[in-house]
């Protein structure tokens, strides 16, 4: 402890005399840092503990997965009964299923994001409740009254924290439910979850083979995941044996409810955040190497005469890693302030229809797991940036640095080597971060506009969801909707807007095809309006769009995607051919009436889904979104609500927004990447110049006295100044090539994980090293400019 403290203040003393030293090496270390920190609190939110439950690492999800397929999928309700009763592995085996859910009645409609859970479902999650009780097994019995539990936000905001509620009757479409409980504000799952009602089945429904229902479990103590999924694959291959016409094609996936709350994309783009802000601390630990292997030079003289006092190597080592390390610590604090900020800044720029589906988003922010971390990664940082110069200046030589003029004789060439490798690794590394932020820019401009012909600024979208109380059959919801595009102008209907991440999947015959092993056995489903192909422009390839004619009595008819028709009739005129909705022999075979244009559905897609469009009356469905065309779509939604309560007025619009907003939402994981890597970039930008000019001042002033000496005996000053920035140029040539194979590497990396990135693009090759390159060469060439200014007397008495 004695030798420690007296480290310290010799590490204050050092600081002292070298104050622009340690206020360059904080500035560098507490911005990478502090953008280390803040990506953790970001990945430790939305993935290393987005929600806060008993024995998490227990509660695992079933989904589905179709051959050929990487995305799950829902399972069935025969599925769930029958592995529910086999299971001996799990308890708790629970399902879940979305539901739309309309409140009216004590202020205005409003639509809930609810889901519907059976007895199981709040057992397995182990959470208690705020208010109240949650479901339990007896409520989802049939001829039970009708329960409902309610987030905390919905009490909070509709039911002003009454704390009366639980007992209290409210109307969810239509129907009276009786509030049993209220969640505590940490509990969100299913995400956006506001109500919870019983999953009440019928036995016939309970036999349902429709893929609808999530589900979740806990292992058993003492089961292992892959025990779990050893079981669920036997009952998946048996369900497939036993119904080869629903099931073909079909089995299990057991995942951690943990991986299924944060999915796919969420855990590689917070990967690559970390990623980004590793490569940005190591860039300024490279930094603040370099400054330490220049400040070291001023010092041979004093570490050398605490040699020949009897100092140890080892001591001054263990003297020069405690000044680095304090360094480290004191430019924590900034890196605090920093992460803080940027946490804030992060959390209020989310916008709240999507910060609703990520659970940890709320409670992001400083707490002791992640200080914890910001301490192991500021000891990290001041060893990695400390150790090759306390190692080097440990071993300077007594005899030779305490000669008159030792100070110059003992700046060797393997500090300058060690010194310039510093600054090379910094010039890559920037490289790599700047390119992946520019590709990542591209990639995100080019799936920002998918539809340039909608003009998505000048489109206003809205959901709208029919209750089953008030619209039991489909005549009643195609009445409805009749009725309603009869008001409007300009409108079109479609099931699920492009971007909005909803979508309707299921199966298809086409007529006279046999399927193949490993084809695509799934369509994306549209029931539209006939302005909808207009509307979002839509090119019409081969036929004609829907029209009046095309009504519930009529034929069934159906337009079909460019894919679809290149897949199954490649060469043919799809028109006149037969395709039917699942693979039953009960449904109608629909007529091919036209081509329309491939469209992304999704900006994550990597190719257009086979798509199927049918007219909305005759397939009708209760959840739709409208599109409306108007100059300034926020101020024509009044008109809208108007003409939608004059058919019903308990009905909500909900998620009113332009076409370019869902756009932009759908892709806001792919734009905060992309955004964190640029910021990320040009940080690494001016790190690398500061890098690279103070290498090059400080070789201007050890050479002082040679350049006086050429000056002196006639050298011109863009002899000198040609001769200085060579070194530079020379360092940053070779650090490019380096980079730029570590560039290309990345780039096919980020083309493998996001779709619309290329791995290839020779403008972003040519440009950023062209870029990094005038900087770093600018840096070179100030110094050396300053030196060729030198006075040759004032030079040649430089020592």
């Amino acid at each position: 402890m004695r030798g420690l403290s007296s480290d310290l203040r010799g590490a204050l003393r050092s600081f002292a005399k070298n104050p622009i030293f340690l206020l360059l090496s904080t500035l560098a270390l507490g911005v990478g840092i502090g953008s280390n920190t803040a990506m953790f609190s970001v990945a430790d939110a939305l993935c290393f503990r987005p929600l806060k439950l008993i024995e998490e690492e227990r509660l695992i999800a079933v989904q589905g997965l179709w051959k050929g397929s990487e995305n799950w999928s829902l399972i069935s309700d025969l599925d769930f009964s029958e592995w529910k009763r086999q299971s001996k592995l799990v308890d708790n085996f629970a399902a879940y299923e979305w539901a739309s859910l309309n409140l009216t009645g004590d202020g205005e409609p409003e639509r809930l994001q609810a889901f519907a859970v059976s007895g199981d479902f709040f057992p397995a999650m182990r959470h208690a409740p705020l208010l109240g009780r949650t479901i339990a097994p007896a409520d989802v019995k049939e001829g039970q009254d009708r329960v409902a539990v309610i987030s905390y936000g919905l009490w909070m905001r509709r039911f002003g924290a009454d704390p009366a509620i639980a007992g209290r009757q409210i109307q969810l479409n239509g129907r009276a439910h009786v509030v049993i409980g209220v969640m505590p504000d940490d509990y969100r799952f299913p995400s956006a979850a506001q109500v919870w009602v019983p999953r009440i089945l019928s036995p016939e429904e309970q036999q349902s083979k429709a893929f609808r229902v999530g589900t979740v479990a806990r292992l058993r103590s003492g089961v292992t995941l892959e025990q779990a999924r050893a079981e669920f694959t036997a009952f998946a291959q048996r369900m497939t044996e036993q119904y080869p016409d629903t099931h073909a094609n079909r089995r299990s996936y057991v995942l951690p409810l943990k991986e299924l709350i944060v999915g796919d994309y969420t855990i590689r783009y917070t990967w690559m955040m970390l990623g980004s802000a590793a490569f940005l601390l190591l860039i300024a630990c490279a930094n603040t190497g370099a400054l330490q292997f220049v400040r070291s030079s001023a010092r041979v003289r004093e570490l050398s005469i605490r040699r020949a006092l009897g100092a140890t190597r080892g001591r001054l080592v263990r003297q020069l890693l405690t000044e680095s390390i304090a360094v480290s610590f004191i430019a924590t604090v900034l890196g605090l302030a920093i992460a803080v900020w940027f946490i804030h800044l992060v959390k209020s720029s989310m916008p709240a229809e999507i910060e609703q589906f990520l659970p940890g988003w709320r409670r992001m922010g400083i707490d002791h797991v992640v200080f914890g971390y910001t301490a192991v990664i500021a000891s990290l940082a001041g060893i990695l940036s400390g150790i090759l110069p306390a190692l080097h200046s440990s071993r300077a030589d007594v005899n030779e640095a305490l000669k008159e003029g030792g100070r110059s004789n003992t700046a060797g060439s393997s500090r300058h080597r060690l010194r310039n490798l510093l600054v090379a690794s910094e010039i890559a590394m920037a490289l790599v971060l700047l390119v992946g932020a520019v590709l990542l820019t591209k990639g995100l401009q080019n799936t920002l506009n998918p539809l340039p012909q909608s003009q998505p600024d000048k489109l206003l979208t809205v959901r709208i969801a029919l209750p089953d109380s008030k619209y039991p059959k489909n005549e009643d919801v195609a009445a409805f909707q009749e009725r309603l595009m009869s008001r409007l102008r300009g409108a079109a209907l479609v099931t699920n807007l492009p971007y909005s991440q909803s979508s309707f999947n299921s199966g298809f015959t086409v007529e006279g095809h046999q399927r193949q092993p490993g084809e695509p056995s799934l369509a994306l489903w549209q029931a539209t309006s006939e302005d909808y192909f207009r509307m979002l422009g839509i090119p019409l390839k081969q036929g004609r769009v829907f029209d009046k004619s095309d009504g519930r009595d009529s034929t069934p008819v159906a337009i079909v995607s460019e894919n679809f028709a290149r897949r199954y009739w490649p060469g043919q005129d799809p028109t006149g051919k037969r395709i039917r909705f699942g693979i039953s022999p009960a449904s109608p075979w629909m007529t091919v009436v036209g081509v329309a244009g491939d469209v992304y559905h999704d900006g994550y897609d990597r190719e257009p889904r086979l798509t199927v469009y049918r007219p909305y009356l005759q397939m009708p469905g209760r959840t739709t979104n409208l599109a409306l065309r108007a100059e300034n779509p926020l101020a024509a939604l009044a008109g809208l609500r108007r003409e939608i309560a004059a058919i019903d007025a308990d009905l909500p619009v909900w998620e009113p927004r332009s076409f370019a907003i869902v756009i932009r939402d759908n892709m806001l994981g792919f734009a905060y990447v992309a955004s964190m890597m640029a910021v990320l970039g040009a940080i690494a930008l001016v790190l690398s110049a500061v890098g690279i000019y103070t290498v090059m001042a400080h070789a201007v002033v050890e050479r002082t006295h040679e350049i006086g000496i050429r000056m002196a005996l006639g050298a011109q000053p863009l002899d000198v100044l040609r001769s200085l920035a060579a070194q530079g140029v020379l360092l940053t040539a070779a650090a490019l090539a380096v980079g730029l194979a570590a560039a290309f590497g990345m780039a096919r990396l980020l083309a493998g994980l996001i779709f619309g990135v290329s791995a290839s693009d020779p403008a972003v090759f040519i440009a950023v090293p062209l870029l990094l390159g005038a900087v770093a060469v600018t840096a070179s060439w100030l110094p050396a400019r300053r030196a060729t200014k030198l006075d040759p007397l004032i030079a040649l008495r430089h020592e």
